[in-house]
């Protein structure tokens, strides 16, 4: 979606998904904290986006592109 934020795409497709941000966390092997802090203004590292998008199943490029 243009103009979405990385934040809020992450919420989204968890939530189609069906998981938490807790589970989302979990199962990315993160912290919470991690996942919360998607919403400030720097962007992850590369190696916390390509296992976000792994377990989203979407490509790495999808979420480089927020």
């Amino acid at each position: 979606m243009p103009g979405q934020t990385l934040d809020s795409y992450v919420r989204n497709r968890a939530r189609e998904l069906g998981m938490s941000l807790a589970e989302l966390a979990r199962r990315a092997g993160m912290s919470r904290q991690t996942v919360h802090a998607l919403g400030e203004a720097k962007m992850p590292s590369l190696g916390t986006v390509v296992t976000l998008a792994r377990v989203l199943d979407v490509h790495p490029m999808r979420l480089l592109h927020m």
